[in-house]
């Protein structure tokens, strides 16, 4: 039963990679200030994946975790609304594309604030692909900024306010900055403006 299991994952894999390309993402999104003035928030993030489907009825697996968002009901593909299925575990989802073409597929969520001691973090699973860049905008009193999963790019350059940096292929993307009750934290928002393939 385990090789069975194993043996149909592999099928799995090997249809997705000869059915379909990812050739680029964008990953745009805001975090602001509560409206009491005290903490961040998030606000509507958007993915948008640039895809090559190359056969009919293709799946498109992707390795997003339902827990780690408040994911809206139907992604668009091309701007017509397309359900999105998520695995039992809620690790993992599928989209269904019932025509070869190239696509535009864009799915809207809202990410989950985790505290953690004195900091806050965004964590989200993305693919394992070294060369995706990352840019945050963050106001220049936010000196505190870190990425993991993620290493300094030959465009990083020190430009204020700006953080970029290429993931490192580990499949997890952490962005942490201090919390508002932080003495470190004079924040007034955060911006998270691209993430793509070069």
């Amino acid at each position: 039963r385990v090789l069975r299991h194993l043996f149909k994952s592999g099928q799995r894999r090997q249809m997705s990679e000869r059915d379909w390309l990812l050739r680029g993402m964008v990953c745009e999104g805001e975090l602001g200030q509560r409206n009491e003035g005290s903490g961040i928030v998030a606000g509507e993030w958007k993915l948008t994946l640039a895809i090559d489907v190359m056969a009919r009825g293709t799946t498109i697996a992707l390795p997003f975790v339902e827990r780690e968002a408040e994911w809206t009901a139907t992604a668009t593909l091309d701007g017509i609304p397309t359900t999105i299925s998520w695995k039992s575990d809620g690790r993992g989802c599928e989209i269904q594309v019932i025509e070869p073409g190239t696509y535009d597929l864009a799915i809207s969520f809202v990410p989950q604030i985790t505290a953690a001691g004195e900091r806050d973090t965004i964590e989200l699973p993305v693919p394992q692909v070294v060369g995706a860049r990352v840019s945050v905008r963050y106001p220049a009193p936010l000196a505190q900024l870190e990425a993991t999963g993620a290493v300094p790019s030959s465009q990083s350059g020190s430009t204020r306010g700006v953080l970029v940096r290429e993931l490192d292929g580990s499949g997890r993307l952490k962005i942490a900055w201090p919390r508002a009750d932080s003495p470190q934290d004079e924040t007034q928002g955060l911006r998270v403006s691209e993430l793509y393939w070069l």
